[in-house]
């Protein structure tokens, strides 16, 4: 297992089958890329992003 770390969301869809998201340090999710992609209804990973910060209730 490897870490990456980018804001260019295109460039992690390619290379990356999971997604922790921190802020501040701190673990707000770490999920498979497809189940989050699920979850929230998005086929891009930065919409899915996107609909997380504006949805709080999806971190659920």
């Amino acid at each position: 297992m490897f870490f990456i770390t980018s804001h260019i969301m295109s460039d992690l869809e390619e290379l990356a089958t999971d997604v922790i998201y921190l802020v501040e340090g701190r673990l707000i999710f770490f999920k498979k890329m497809e189940a989050l992609k699920s979850e929230t209804g998005e086929e891009r990973l930065g919409k899915a992003i996107a609909r997380i910060m504006a949805d709080k209730s999806l971190l659920q």
